[in-house]
């Protein structure tokens, strides 16, 4: 059987241990998955329907968009927020297939 060797470079495997550690909380897990799943969300919405504090919303939010998780989008005084790339919410969903299995 023959045996494939993946490279990567120090840079990529740090991004993905940025990425994983800003989403390894439960708060900011069901951040990213409710953005997943509606695809845009402005803090409100996000602090509201997670039955969070706003600057509690607002830290986790600044924790994945820095990590490179998020991107957020001005729009006058609102910040709107989604998925970076399609590969977090395959990952995401990658991750819950795991542990359900």
């Amino acid at each position: 059987m023959k045996t494939t060797t993946i490279k990567y470079t120090k840079e990529q495997v740090i991004d993905v241990i940025r990425l994983l550690k800003a989403m390894a909380h439960p708060e900011r897990l069901a951040i990213v998955k409710l953005i997943e799943q509606q695809k845009t969300l402005t803090v409100t919405e996000i602090y509201v329907r997670l039955k969070l504090e706003q600057p509690i919303a607002s830290h986790h939010l600044t924790i994945l968009k820095t990590a490179g998780v998020l991107n957020g989008k001005k729009d006058g005084k609102t910040t709107n927020y989604t998925l970076s790339s399609a590969k977090v919410g395959s990952l995401l969903t990658a991750v819950y297939k795991l542990i359900s299995s």
